[in-house]
Order: structure tokens, then C-alpha cells, then sequence
């Protein structure tokens, strides 16, 4: 149901695409992976809305931002609802306010906690941090996702302010939407990015999607380390580059290393696509192979060159895309992307005449 209006938006048939897309939503869901169509079904039918020029359009945008307002989707929604608002409403809460009541043992665990971090002893301070019992409140999320962040474990610092967002909606603001989008590795990104000529933002938004800024991370496919690179990419990268003596794994759970093999890779998937970054990220996730053979039976791909906007229906291949991991992967990037430029005060708005993924000098 969801394809059909799909198709039907790419022919320009609105009517008969927003029929589709109401069907779907109006169906009821069996299981999660049809749930995770809600989104694009949702945000497909705005778009058809649009076309129509009908009033629900705006009542259906204000849906998506409420419901899903830290997605692609939700914050395209927003900014182009309410361009002259902050992306991510400011915090008037007091911090201070903020406690936790601590067991003797708690305080005990604390304690250490607080010499582990200042001893720079980050990894022993995320095991003693596991020793706490779970959070019971969004505040308790909110302080354990700080500590988290403190320790340099991102991932579950994630976890804590989704689960304090799930809680209280108030906790949706800037300060605790900053704890999940870290700025790591810092002195190895921008000497990568500066070499390579991407922006260093770009580098964090894929590294978080693909890591969280874990070091050590391995995925189910042996994708290794802060920029998940798999065994073929690595040597096709040595090869490249000339480079003797890496080892594989090992040395990609070295950031340094890691970050200028991911870098590369990435900037030789954008050189291939034209300079456009999300067919790159397509690419990067499923395999340039499989771009290459997908993109290759559509008449309308074969100048990516063209793309380089972000008008709605530029992106309709986004949501076509026969991988759906593919498909979220490009728009969670995306979605991290417009984030990081908006707290590195660099982000110009999605009507700028060059899109807001082009890397600017």
C-alpha cells in the first residue's frame, strides 16, 4: 500500500497517492516493521496534501513534528512550519533541581565514579555506572544520561534522555538534546575533514548513527569501530592509500585511524555520486555495487548532479530505496546533520540555494 503511493506520487498522480497513503494509516498495524511505515506514510501524505493545496496539509505536518519530532521527517516538518523558531526549544527548568536519592552503596558507587572521571579512567567509570539500579524517573534518566556523557559511553547516555523524553516531554529541549550529540575525536576529524574537504559535522552525524562514538564497536556484519568499516573497505582503503602494517581489526579500533579510513571511503563514495552526500550515504550503507545497479535501471538518476536540492520530490528516492536500513540510515544522517550545524550555529535553512549537506568553504 505504502509503494503503490509511492508510485503514484512519482507519476504525479496526488490524489490517488494521498488515497494510498490513507489507506495504509488507516489500516491498523500487525507488527513493528509495518509501525515503522507510519512516519513515511504520514509525512508522503503532507507532501500530497501539498500538491493539492487541500487544508488538512498543515494539520497533518503538525502531526508529524508532534509525534515524531527528532526524525528527518519531524524537523523538516518544523522548519518549514516555523522557520524563525529554534530547531529545538530552549530549557527553562532550573538544572539544579535535578536529584537523585542515593542508597549508602549508591554513594558509595558515586564516589568512585567521581575519582574514576577525574583520573581520566573513562571506561572503568561506564562499569561502575552499570552498577546503579535502573532509573525510576525521567530525572533520574536525565542525571544518568549526564553521567554517561561524562564517562564517554554515548550510547547508553542516548538511551537514558529517550527514556526521560518517553517520561516528560519537557525534557525535548536544547540541553538534553546537546548529551546526544557529542563532539568526540575531535583533533582526528577536522584533520581528516580539512584533507579530505568535508565538513566535520558530517563526520560526527555518521559516526553517531553508525557508533554512537563507540571505539570498540563491532555490528553483526564485522563493521568495525567509530565509522563501522568492514574488511573489504579497509583494504580496498589500505590499497588506495598505500598503507603497509594495518591490521584488521585491530587497528580500526583506533580512532585516528579509524576516522581517516572512514573519510576517505566516504569522500570516494561522493566523488562517485557526483558530489551528492545522500546518494554517498546510500552507497556507504549498502554498498556503492548496489547503488550503482539500482540507479541504474532508473532513467531519472543518471545525472546525480541534478539532485542537489532538498525540494521534497528530489528525495523521493530516499523512501524508494529497496533497503529499508538503507532507507533510515540516509535520513538519520541527514536528521543529525541539520542538528549538528544548528548547535554549531551553521545551518542556513533547508530554502538555501545549495543544499544544506553541500560542504561550504
Amino acid at each position: 500500500m505504502f509503494y503503490l503511493g509511492l508510485s503514484q506520487y512519482r507519476l504525479k498522480n496526488y490524489s490517488s497517492a494521498a488515497s494510498y497513503f490513507e489507506k495504509y494509516l488507516t489500516a491498523g498495524f500487525q507488527n513493528s516493521i509495518e509501525e515503522s511505515y507510519r512516519l513515511k506514510s504520514m509525512y508522503w501524505l503532507w507532501r500530497s496534501q501539498q500538491k493539492l493545496s487541500l487544508p488538512t496539509a498543515e494539520k497533518m505536518a503538525n502531526q508529524i513534528i508532534e509525534e515524531f519530532p527528532l526524525t528527518y521527517y519531524g524537523l523538516r516538518a518544523k522548519i518549514e512550519l516555523t522557520p524563525n523558531d529554534p530547531i529545538i526549544k530552549p530549557w527553562s527548568g532550573d538544572a539544579s533541581k535535578i536529584k537523585k536519592w542515593m542508597t549508602p552503596r549508591e554513594n558509595k558507587i558515586w564516589s568512585k565514579i567521581k575519582i574514576l572521571l577525574r583520573a581520566g579512567w573513562f571506561f572503568e567509570a561506564q562499569e561502575e555506572l552499570k552498577q546503579f539500579q535502573d532509573p525510576a524517573s525521567s530525572d533520574e534518566n536525565i542525571l544518568y544520561a549526564k553521567w554517561s556523557f561524562l564517562a564517554f559511553d554515548h550510547y547508553d547516555a542516548t538511551l537514558f534522555v529517550r527514556s526521560a523524553w518517553n517520561l516528560n516531554k519537557e525534557y525535548l529541549s536544547e540541553p538534553f538534546v546537546r548529551l546526544v550529540y557529542p563532539v568526540e575525536f575531535k583533533n582526528s576529524v577536522t584533520k581528516e575533514a580539512e584533507k579530505r574537504g568535508i565538513e566535520d559535522n558530517l563526520i560526527y552525524s555518521l559516526i553517531k548513527q553508525e557508533s554512537s562514538f563507540r571505539v570498540k564497536a563491532v555490528s553483526e556484519a564485522k563493521a568495525v569501530g567509530l565509522m563501522q568499516i568492514v574488511s573489504i573497505t579497509a583494504k580496498d582503503v589500505q590499497r588506495d592509500l598505500k598503507l603497509k602494517n594495518i591490521n584488521f581489526p585491530e587497528d580500526l579500533n583506533d580512532p585516528q585511524t579509524n576516522v581517516m579510513f572512514g573519510t576517505y571511503y566516504l569522500k570516494k563514495m561522493m566523488r562517485a555520486h557526483d558530489g551528492n552526500v545522500p546518494f554517498a550515504l546510500a552507497a556507504y550503507n549498502a554498498g556503492i555495487g548496489n547503488m550503482r545497479r539500482w540507479t541504474k535501471v532508473r532513467e531519472e538518476f543518471k545525472d546525480f548532479g541534478k539532485f542537489r536540492s532538498t525540494n521534497p520530490d528530489d528525495e523521493l528516492w530516499i523512501d524508494e530505496l529497496p533497503w529499508e536500513e538503507t532507507s533510515h540510515y540516509v535520513k538519520a544522517i541527514l536528521r543529525n546533520l541539520i542538528l549538528y550545524q544548528w548547535f554549531d550555529n551553521k545551518f542556513a535553512g533547508l530554502g538555501q540555494e545549495r543544499p544544506f549537506w553541500e560542504f561550504k568553504k
